[in-house]
């Protein structure tokens, strides 16, 4: 194996994903761009996943985990593999367009910067409509897909976002070295928004290239909105708030947030999924003195001042919030 550095590692975290691999590899295979590593971590699949990389992939370096740790550990563990000086995070449920690659590492290389840059990711039965193109963050404390359900031709330009989807992205090495990697404790759910929130609190920009393009077969793999999926949706945007938000806005915005967490687990009681918000908010008792310490952490790290953080926030009530409590 050689053991020259590549401009970039795509990595794609796996778990029982055998049925979509071989669309998602074969398109990262066809990429315009070629200086780049492809590493697969798999989350302890009990389907054929490992062996069918490795049979009809063998340029994929493959690293198997023992346990289904979530989205965080696998890429995280991709990571430490990756020899690249970008790092691109890929869903397994994705089927990137052949410059996709390619025009995320030009933006990144002509932004110098930017931390983070995510793709313009459309809906994989139905082209025409987006999944997201970049993420929003509102000052209720709710993230929120930029674009979502929109004409995938709403938005064309490069631009600044507040943060970015971990399902198409890509990340500077050297920021991750400073700031850290995802945060394992979020299992799934709102670890790319968590990471978002660090890079734009350390002073860097996140970035969407809606020119790098990625269908996605959206719930491919975590289906509908099971009692453990909102638990950690609950636990983890408890989370980002209590990391990541600076003292005068965690102030300011903490009536706003505690409305939205009450409507969230009035939701979760009219769904029959109670028990879920019980352990989500119980977790976060329990834990405490180690968000306490993460905040500290990431707080120390700070380059920019809270009004500038508050104007990048989208003002209004989310309105994709309505839509979710009636899930």
């Amino acid at each position: 194996m050689s053991t020259r550095r590549p401009v970039c590692s795509v990595i794609v975290p796996n778990w029982n994903g055998r049925h979509f691999l071989e669309g998602c590899l074969e398109c990262v295979r066809a990429q315009t761009f070629s200086d780049f590593e492809t590493i697969v971590v798999d989350n302890g699949s009990s389907d054929d996943s490992v062996e069918f990389v490795r049979r009809r992939f063998p340029d994929v370096r493959v690293r198997v985990l023992a346990t289904n740790g979530g989205f965080a550990v696998a890429v995280n563990r991709g990571i430490e593999w990756a020899r690249g000086r970008y790092v691109a995070f890929l869903n397994n449920d994705t089927e990137p367009e052949p410059t996709w690659l390619n025009e995320l590492v030009v933006a990144m290389d002509r932004r110098r910067d930017a931390g983070l840059a995510d793709s313009k990711i459309v809906l994989f039965d139905d082209r025409s409509r987006l999944d997201s193109c970049g993420e929003l963050y509102s000052a209720w404390g709710f993230p929120i897909p930029r674009g979502r359900d929109e004409d995938e031709d709403a938005y064309k330009d490069a631009s600044e976002v507040f943060g970015v989807s971990g399902g198409a992205m890509i990340a500077r090495r050297e920021v991750l070295e400073q700031i850290g990697i995802l945060d394992e404790s979020f299992f799934m759910y709102y670890e790319d928004i968590d990471l978002s929130f660090r890079v734009r609190l350390a002073g860097f920009a996140c970035l969407n290239v809606p020119s790098s393009r990625v269908a996605h077969h959206v719930g491919g793999t975590s289906g509908g909105l099971t009692p453990t999926m909102r638990f950690h949706s609950l636990k983890n945007m408890a989370l980002v708030y209590l990391k990541n938000m600076p003292s005068p806005l965690f102030w300011r915005l903490l009536p706003r947030f505690i409305a939205l967490q009450a409507l969230l687990a009035a939701s979760a009681v009219a769904k029959g999924q109670a028990k879920a918000g019980v352990q989500a908010y119980a977790y976060l008792l329990r834990n405490h003195a180690r968000i306490r310490g993460e905040r500290r952490r990431v707080q120390a790290l700070r380059r920019i001042g809270a009004s500038e953080l508050h104007a990048a926030m989208d003002p209004g009530f989310p309105a994709p919030l309505l839509r979710r409590l009636r899930r």
